[in-house]
């Protein structure tokens, strides 16, 4: 093949990709990218919210972020790639996803490679991006795509330190946050049972498919695949924003407990509990029980923080109401609180129950066995001898 035959063929794919993407070519002489845009404002077109008001401070704590209380949306980079493979090595970055707020529209970016060797060139947007946001934020990108990114900027001699770069992953946030109450933490498992939208086949593809997607056009030419990828990848990038907004109203003081029934505010106590926020975490469990919300673990953590207080009678009654749903970490609490304030038989009582429980299991804990054994021993010595 000719140079002006091989020149006349990527003419030729370059007006079909704009006919069915839409999209401007970039500037470069040779090898331009593709890039495409589309803005909402408020809402996308799957009705899911992008109005993210702030970042709240407790999430820029949970991520380390190394800037001031507060931190402008507008900082905010979404970034997710689509890729030839799921390695590292040998594999090129052929679409590149951004999201980032701009006069109060959320706006989504998308920087395709007609060709591999356009890869390069791919390059200046992003950079151009990541100049002017200061934070990034991925869904799994801290393992998959800044890895990836980081290996074909400096397979083309290009030293950018992404690791530095101020980074909210919010697949370990949605761990943290809905680990204990869904199937699973992917993100289109989020956006189903989380964000109520389920991605429709004809116009989406499996993220499986997409390298062996983009091979096929490369073969043959056919722009059609890509179609489909564009729309996967537009998604990742709204419904990663669109979980931002989620998280961060769900976790924003003051914290409005069953607001969204979407929302795991056991798991949002627990946050708050691990940054030093205890009376924050205790009155979102106190609201959790108030209005019916509260489960067996909930209620007994609230014991937990109100016995450490020494608000001995809350933290009995969450003891009690533990009990008598057998949760056997509730029964040992409340044996324990017994036993202090010299309520012997009934101490007896909860540890026998205990007991019970531990023979029934397949494989019981035998240093389990071994301290309900001794408390048994030492509660029966404490009720006889009182009867002397």
């Amino acid at each position: 093949m000719t140079h002006t035959q091989d020149f006349d063929l990527k003419t030729l794919i370059r007006e079909l990709l704009q006919a069915a993407l839409g999209g401007e070519f970039s500037a470069h002489k040779e090898d331009s990218v593709l890039i495409l845009s589309e803005s909402w404002e408020g809402c996308s077109d799957e009705g899911v919210s992008l109005k993210l008001r702030d970042v709240p401070e407790v999430l820029l704590n949970w991520a380390q972020l190394g800037v001031s209380q507060s931190l402008d949306v507008n900082e905010l980079l979404v970034l997710d790639l689509e890729t030839t493979g799921l390695g590292r090595g040998n594999t090129l970055a052929f679409l590149i996803g951004l999201g980032y707020f701009e006069e109060g529209k959320y706006k989504v970016e998308q920087i395709l490679l007609p060709e591999p060797d356009a890869e390069l060139n791919s390059f200046d947007r992003l950079i151009e991006l990541l100049e002017t946001h200061s934070v990034l934020v991925t869904f799994n990108g801290k393992s998959f795509d800044i890895p990836v990114l980081e290996s074909r900027l400096l397979y083309h001699r290009i030293w950018l330190n992404l690791r530095e770069k101020e980074h909210i992953d919010l697949l370990h946030l949605a761990r943290r946050l809905w680990k204990n109450t869904l199937p699973s933490c992917a993100l289109e498992s989020l956006e189903y049972y989380v964000m109520g939208v389920l991605r429709d086949p004809e116009f989406d593809i499996e993220g499986g498919m997409i390298p062996q997607a983009y091979t096929e056009y490369l073969i043959s030419g056919d722009v059609e695949p890509l179609v489909k990828i564009i729309k996967h990848n537009q998604l990742d990038v709204i419904y990663t924003m669109a979980l931002m907004v989620i998280i961060s109203d769900a976790i924003r003081l003051p914290i409005q407990v069953g607001k969204d029934a979407r929302v795991d505010y056991h798991a949002v106590a627990r946050l708050y509990q691990s940054q030093g926020q205890a009376d924050v975490a205790k009155q979102i469990l106190r609201e959790m029980r108030e209005l019916g919300l509260a489960t067996v673990e909930s209620v007994y953590e609230l014991g937990l923080m109100c016995k450490r207080d020494r608000e001995l009678k809350e933290a009995r009654q969450c003891f009690e109401y533990g009990a008598a749903l057998s949760h056997p970490p509730s029964l040992l609490a409340l044996a324990i609180l017994l036993e202090q304030t010299r309520e012997y038989e009934r101490a007896l009582q909860c540890t026998e129950q205990l007991l019970s429980w531990q023979q029934s299991l397949p494989l019981p804990d035998l240093k389990q066995l071994h301290d309900i054994d001794k408390r048994l021993k030492r509660l029966q010595k404490k009720i006889d001898r009182n009867k002397e």
